[in-house]
């Protein structure tokens, strides 16, 4: 956690039952710019691995930045299962949607489909990834004969400790391939109703561009 905490940024996901305020946090990825990935296993430590750990401070430290992709899910859970803030985000799939597709795309993407459509890593290498997440999915998507609590068995099996860290390893490397210049602050920002009313209505009228801005 001492070296995490001397990074500028870092890449974080999270891994789940039913991930959101009324599910469970079984894992959370952390990687560095040397893509050095470290697996926190919120299932044996619990609300520890957040206070005693140190994992809140890193999460809730606005001088690390924290590079995510789609955090709606992540803050729900951290919020209220564990009272912790993430501060200092800066989210991939609204960087992607501003770069890629704000003006073709109906809808979001996922990171999988956002490193494929922008080919961040070369396509034999994206092949290895590609099977990875298949068989991960396989383990815990019931639609492909998972089980939802296959997060929550211990030990931990490969598939699911390989998958976890395909997650973060290229998070990084997709912000600098990315990110032009003029995105160099863009952030999950937290807005209150009202706020996000009206930016919601300038959206829909397209009278005027939305704005990223620090909090």
């Amino acid at each position: 956690m001492d070296l995490l905490l001397q990074q500028p940024e870092v890449a974080v996901d999270m891994e789940g039952v039913e991930l959101c305020r009324e599910g469970e946090i079984c894992l959370i990825q952390v990687a560095d710019r040397l893509r050095r990935v470290f697996l926190f296993d919120i299932t044996v430590l619990g609300s520890a691995a957040f206070k005693q750990g140190k994992l809140g401070a890193l999460l809730g430290d606005v001088r690390v930045r924290k590079v995510i992709c789609d955090g709606r899910a992540d803050n729900d859970a951290l919020l209220h299962l564990h009272g912790v803030v993430m501060q200092n985000v800066y989210d991939l799939q609204v960087l992607y949607a501003l770069t890629f597709s704000a003006s073709t795309d109906s809808y979001v993407k996922g990171l999988e489909a956002c490193l494929q459509a922008a080919q961040v890593v070369p396509a034999t290498q994206w092949e290895v990834m590609r099977a990875t997440k298949r068989r991960g999915k396989e383990l815990f998507v019931p639609e492909l004969g998972g089980s939802l609590t296959a997060w929550r068995q211990r030990p931990l099996c490969d598939e699911l400790v390989e998958y976890a860290v395909a997650d973060v390893d290229c998070m990084l490397a997709a912000k600098q391939k990315w990110a032009p210049a003029s995105y160099a602050v863009l952030y999950t920002v937290a807005l209150s109703g009202k706020e996000l009313r009206l930016r919601l209505e300038v959206m829909n009228t397209g009278s005027e561009p939305l704005e990223f801005t620090c909090c």
